[in-house]
């Protein structure tokens, strides 16, 4: 059946709380109150009204920017003069889930449960905490309906909902979420982050991506991601030059995972012939990552620029056990063992590269296919299974997602990403998948789809 408004998401079964878990909410909540008035006795002295206003503001302002964790902490300032306040509980609560403190989303919600905040309004938080931990599948028919009555929470429901749909792998949801985000709301940078990544995993396509990070940036010059984005597609697109001041933008704001941003800086500085900052980039780099087999590759690289070639040949081979049967890898690996004399060894990678190209001229044709009959499910499921076969699971993922989008009741993919994400350990999504094979399983698997539409572009 056709949603209403401009977000039509793709259906799935609902389901209600049973009455237990609510009694079991209720003595918790109960609890919590407790704890907290005996708490607040021992509480610091208060804040100043004027203070505590000021903190209030300020959270309001750090909530616009997008800096939950900065807001969390001008609203706890609050809540030393406000502990019985539902309206900054709830917003503590509301904060904490944005910033991935979950354990501090359940007690502050709890609290403003228990200081009798709109019910509705909990209701929602409930479901926008588990749409953006990615259990989606029993909560998003209700907040595409609500998304369509475009209320005050509209941008907040979305966020939840893509960033669940990435959690899923669900990237062919996310672009056109995000598309219509943007049409709504066109000077709100995270939704052009989110499809600028998503079309560079789903298409490879770096001009759209360009186009999306540029526009992060006019909107908010400052946002370090949006600088490492931009860096990572210019440098797809062999802009290295260029990419250099971007990834050295987001590197000079000290951010706690650096690696990403100093292997795409190294690449760039290799790129352009400044090997001397290269060599300085990966030390960093193996200094926080010393198993990252880009960057052994890259170091080997380096090495055989130079002339160095007993150095080269150890970083591939480190390089090679960490990350086997990589094309780049191999070649590289038969020509220097041709150089230095090692017959055994050029004979060995080259059966392997041999091997390799094999696989690759496999996966070519199967993507050619699938680009020829694109509505052919048999041929995308041939190529996400030989994907998984050759351990690209990230790939796999995509082709498998693609399938279910035109038809959810595809049994074959069903059964496989249940036992995909078994193996991955992700019981939850293994379950999700496994009942829906079961219910398909009296369907029959080549029924059209009943879900809703795609969002519109």
């Amino acid at each position: 059946m056709p949603a209403r408004g401009p977000y039509a998401p793709r259906s799935e079964a609902g389901g209600n709380r049973s009455g237990w878990v609510a009694l079991i909410l209720s003595a918790t909540v109960i609890l919590l109150v407790v704890t907290a008035w005996a708490a607040s006795r021992f509480l610091p002295a208060s804040l100043a009204p004027s203070e505590a206003q000021s903190h209030w503001q300020e959270a309001q302002q750090a909530i616009e920017d997008r800096e939950f964790s900065q807001a969390a902490s001008h609203i706890a300032q609050c809540l030393e003069s406000w502990p019985y306040n539902a309206e900054a509980h709830f917003l503590m609560a509301r904060c904490s889930r944005r910033a991935g403190n979950f354990a501090d989303w359940k007690v502050h919600l709890a609290l403003a449960e228990a200081l009798r905040w709109p019910k509705d309004q909990i209701t929602l938080e409930r479901q926008l905490r588990r749409a953006q931990v990615g259990d989606t599948w029993e909560v998003e028919d209700t907040l595409f309906d609500l998304l369509n009555t475009q209320p005050p929470e509209e941008v907040i429901i979305l966020e939840a909902l893509v960033n669940g749909f990435i959690e899923n792998d669900r990237l062919l949801d996310v672009v056109p979420l995000t598309t219509t985000w943007i049409n709504r709301f066109p000077k709100d940078w995270l939704p052009l982050v989110y499809r600028g990544n998503a079309q560079l995993r789903l298409y490879g396509k770096p001009a759209e991506a360009v186009q999306d990070f540029q526009r992060v940036l006019e909107l908010k010059p400052d946002h370090p991601e949006a600088h490492l984005a931009l860096a990572l597609v210019l440098t797809n697109d062999g802009q290295f030059k260029e990419a250099v001041p971007h990834f050295q933008f987001y590197l000079d704001r000290q951010p706690q995972d650096p690696t990403e941003a100093l292997f795409g800086l190294a690449s760039c500085q290799y790129s352009i012939g400044k090997t001397d900052q290269a060599r300085e980039a990966l030390d960093q780099l193996l200094a926080q990552d010393k198993d990252n087999a880009g960057a052994m590759f890259l170091q080997a690289k380096i090495e055989l620029a130079e002339g160095r070639l007993p150095e080269a040949i150890a970083w591939l081979k480190k390089a090679d056990a960490l990350s086997p049967h990589q094309a780049d890898v191999t070649n590289a690996l038969v020509h220097v063992c041709g150089q230095l004399g090692l017959k055994d060894e050029t004979t060995f990678y080259k059966q392997r590269l041999d091997e390799i190209k094999k696989r690759d001229e496999t996966l070519d044709r199967l993507v050619s296919e699938a680009k020829i009959r694109p509505d052919d499910p048999d041929i995308r499921f041939e190529l996400a299974t030989t994907c998984l076969k050759y351990g690209r699971d990230e790939e796999a993922s995509h082709w498998f997602q693609g399938i279910l989008r035109k038809n959810p009741n595809h049994l074959p993919t069903l059964k496989a990403l249940a036992e995909y994400y078994e193996k991955k350990g992700n019981h939850k999504l293994a379950s999700h998948y496994r009942r829906k094979a079961e219910n398909a399983g009296g369907q029959g698997s080549a029924k059209a789809p009943s879900s809703r539409p795609a969002a519109s572009n």
